[in-house]
C-alpha cells in the first residue's frame, strides 16, 4: 500500500486499499478521477498527489473507468440529457444567483403595480431586483409574453422609450 496516503481523499485511500488486498486485479472505477472534483477544492487533500496515483493505475490499465464524461451526451451509454424542465429551472437560478455564468439580455420592463429590469435568455427570465422568475413563452422584439413562477402569463409590449410595457388585457 502507499507509504503517504495520509493526505489522499477517502476515494484514493480506498482505491489504494484494494490494489494493496488484490494485487492481480483489475478494477473498473465509476467516479471522477479528479481530486479537484472530488473535494470540491479542499486544502487539505493533496490533488497533486491523488491525482497523480489514480492516473498511474488507470495508464497502467490496473483501473478502467467507466464514467464517460468527455463524450457528448447523445453518445454516453450512461448518462442522459438534462430534461428541458430541469434545464429551465437551473437557467432560472443562475439568472437569480450567478448571472454572469449565463448569457442573457438586460430588458427594462413595466407592469402597472412595479417598474424593473428583467435579465432574460431565450426560454428563461427573471426580475433583477426581486427575484421573480418566468418562462419565455414567446419574444419577438417588439412583444415578451412570459409565464411567471407565482401568478400567470403576462405580455409586454415595447414601447417609443423602449420599455417592455404591460400590455392591456380583454
Amino acid at each position: 500500500m502507499q507509504e503517504h496516503t495520509h493526505r489522499f481523499t477517502t476515494t484514493g485511500k480506498a482505491v489504494a486499499l484494494a490494489e494493496w488486498l488484490y494485487p492481480d486485479a483489475q478494477f473498473y472505477y465509476l467516479g471522477d478521477s479528479s481530486a479537484a472534483i472530488r473535494t470540491g477544492g479542499s486544502t487539505w487533500h493533496t490533488h497533486s498527489n491523488d491525482d497523480r496515483y489514480l492516473t498511474m493505475l488507470i495508464q497502467s490499465g490496473k483501473i478502467i473507468p467507466i464514467l464517460e464524461d468527455n463524450c457528448p451526451d447523445s453518445e454516453c451509454r450512461f448518462s442522459r440529457p438534462v430534461s428541458t424542465e430541469k434545464q429551465l429551472a437551473m437557467d432560472k437560478r443562475r439568472l437569480w444567483f450567478a448571472p454572469r455564468e449565463i448569457p442573457h439580455a438586460l430588458l427594462d420592463i413595466r407592469h402597472k403595480a412595479w417598474r424593473d429590469s428583467l435579465r432574460f435568455t431565450n426560454h428563461a427570465a427573471c426580475r433583477v431586483h426581486r427575484h421573480d422568475a418566468a418562462s419565455v413563452l414567446a419574444y419577438d422584439g417588439s412583444s415578451l409574453t412570459l409565464k411567471w413562477d407565482n401568478w400567470g402569463v403576462e405580455t409586454f409590449n415595447l414601447n417609443a422609450e423602449g420599455e417592455y410595457v404591460l400590455a392591456p388585457t380583454d
